[in-house]
């Protein structure tokens, strides 16, 4: 992306229309370009920054709304979740899909209904929102959400537009089985008898290229917090605290370009390489003389684990320098499970490699020190991983010898994606139990135990190989010729 990109990016960030129109007069193909790291495109951006000047201009231009970032979600997807009704109506009146579904299975309908706001439930459904799209990550619809915390209005909208009262979640619940008040119960009770077919779902599909996972949430949004055992209260604080942290930061970045000059001191607020000016850019090769930029080291080492989704959500809750990181975990507050699951990290699989992958940097980082200290201490060769790997079925397959095959789904939308990374799980203090398996949806014991037995046979194999192959791969050096390959 060029500098002509750039201020088209910048200026929907300030909400700069002057900026906006010259920036486009200069380089028109920009119109639609995405940024390189979080494929957000400028209509994008200023719908998150809630700029409606510059979202009616490039709508007028002929900006596509529909483009999707690397999380899978659109612009109506953050207004939906953001309550821009005005900016709702805009994107809708040219010609916004309010049935696109991100990459976690949700419409702008499922965020609206989440946040209980009839007011954009009844713009969408007019603009025929499908209320019968199930999300892939717990297969619930918007009725079900509306059910749950007992937004009467909204769903009583929702039974106007033919939402069908008996669909199934993944744990085999109709929105009446979630129900907790008695007058939603006889509300979907009176509407029960005669509900239309219900329409398929597009599954959306995943890419490791597009991931940066799955969330800015749950991102962005790439990101609605969908948990089936948290109250409504918990779960709409974290999406607006998780929505005000993004806000800032790219606010704070604009207050920082206005105020700023070129020899001015760079700003410690953390921004995306995304939200970076060209001049910004050149500000910090002129005047920073600090370490690397640590977001780029953050998103290799997730890049190289496998967990690049989980980037954003990382970044917007602070957590985005990996040198910090590593010391957290070392400290009194480490960083836990629950913490990740409230900076809005579903999948369970992800925050419990991610969790293994800080601990593995920690013993890495005080392996390389102790042997830093001691130069004569002789180095071992830590032999990859991927050497174990190479004739290891995918998980696919693994599941198929159990005669399992058809739960690969449930793993794998619940971040458990490749067989060798559950084996280290298991030989770690995050492996998976029988309470895990049931929360990613498989309900039967029989099949509990036998995906238990087999995984710990299975990773009992995998540690006694890696023990053999360390030991045959030690190696004495010189203090002159002291190495390390990690």
């Amino acid at each position: 992306m060029g500098d002509n990109s750039d201020e088209i990016q910048r200026a929907c960030r300030l909400g700069d229309l002057d900026l906006l129109i010259d920036a486009l007069i200069e380089y028109p193909k920009g119109l639609d370009e995405t940024d390189l790291k979080l494929g957000w495109t400028g209509l994008y951006r200023s719908v998150i920054c809630g700029h409606i000047n510059t979202t009616e201009y490039l709508l007028q231009s002929g900006a596509n709304p529909n483009i999707r970032t690397r999380m899978g979600d659109t612009a109506l997807h953050q207004a939906a979740e953001n309550r821009q009704l005005t900016i709702a109506s805009l994107l809708l009146k040219y010609g916004a899909d309010p049935n696109i579904q991100q990459k976690d299975g949700e419409t702008a309908l499922h965020l609206a209904c989440f946040k209980g706001d009839a007011d954009m439930v009844h713009l969408l459904l007019t603009n025929k929102a499908n209320p019968n799209l199930q999300n892939s990550l717990f297969g619930k619809t918007s009725l079900h959400y509306a059910s749950d915390y007992s937004y009467v209005d909204v769903i009583q909208l929702l039974l106007q537009f033919n939402a069908n009262t008996e669909l199934k979640d993944k744990h085999g619940k109709t929105p009446k089985d979630i129900a907790r008040s008695e007058e939603v119960i006889m509300m979907l009770s009176r509407n029960s008898l005669s509900m239309p077919s219900p329409e398929p779902s597009e599954i959306p599909q995943k890419s490791s290229i597009e991931c940066i996972s799955p969330i800015i949430s749950r991102s962005y949004s790439d990101i609605s917090f969908i948990s089936d055992y948290k109250s409504v209260e918990t779960k709409e604080k974290q999406l607006e605290d998780f929505h005000k942290k993004i806000r800032e930061a790219v606010r704070a970045s604009v207050d920082t370009v206005k105020n700023q000059s070129i020899s001015g001191n760079i700003s410690l607020i953390f921004e995306p390489d995304a939200e970076k000016t060209s001049i910004e850019l050149e500000r910090k090769k002129i005047v920073s003389f600090g370490p690397a930029d640590q977001s780029s080291a953050l998103y290799n080492w997730l890049n190289k684990k496998g967990l690049d989704e989980c980037y954003l959500q990382l970044v917007a809750a602070g957590y985005d320098d990996l040198q910090q990181i590593s010391m957290q975990m070392l400290s009194k507050m480490p960083i836990t499970e629950q913490s990740l699951q409230e900076i809005g990290i579903q999948k369970p699989g992800h925050r419990k490699r991610l969790m293994l992958a800080m601990e593995d940097l920690n013993k890495k980082d005080d392996v390389l020190a102790s042997n830093m200290m001691n130069p004569f201490k002789c180095c071992t060769v830590e032999v990859s991983s991927n050497l174990f790997m190479m004739n290891m079925p995918g998980l696919d397959k693994w599941l198929e010898t159990l005669n399992l095959k058809e739960l690969y789904g449930a793993f794998a939308e619940n971040g458990y994606d490749e067989l060798d990374q559950i084996l280290h799980l298991m030989n770690s203090p995050w492996e998976i139990t029988a309470e895990d398996l049931i929360d990613i949806g498989i309900s039967k014991p029989g099949y509990r135990h036998r995906i238990l037995s087999k995984l710990k046979e299975d990773s009992w194999g995998l540690s006694r190989k890696r023990l053999e192959k360390n030991e045959e791969k030690k190696i004495s050096l010189a203090p002159n010729d002291l190495c390390y390959i990690i």
